[in-house]
């Protein structure tokens, strides 16, 4: 808190400086508020912002092995995607690892 602030917004806005002009941000931020911080930072320096946080999924099966999930991520749709870690953050990291993908595809 010493360096980065006191509040979500003042941590989101730290962070937000690593920003590069023109360069993708793809964030996965649960607050609101600071995503909305990291949005008009990036969108300032010319940066497209991407929220992982609106991909649309679904939990196809639960078990103790993983989830199996289908997803929308980008325009582009996932099926059966297994994940074999457990916790529904494992599913949001993968979610949000796949919107890389997906960004890096079309930019590069």
């Amino acid at each position: 808190m010493e360096y980065l602030g006191d509040t979500l917004e003042k941590i989101a806005a730290e962070k937000a400086g690593i920003i590069k002009t023109g360069v993708p941000v793809i964030v996965q931020v649960a607050d609101k508020t600071a995503s909305e911080v990291i949005q008009r930072i990036a969108e300032s320096k010319g940066s497209a912002f991407h929220d992982a946080g609106s991909a649309h999924y679904q939990i196809v099966d639960k078990s103790i092995y993983g989830y199996t999930f289908e997803a929308e991520i980008e325009g582009e749709t996932y099926q059966k995607l297994l994940i074999s870690m457990i916790g529904m953050h494992q599913v949001a990291n993968a979610i949000c690892a796949l919107t890389v993908i997906e960004i890096l595809r079309k930019i590069i």
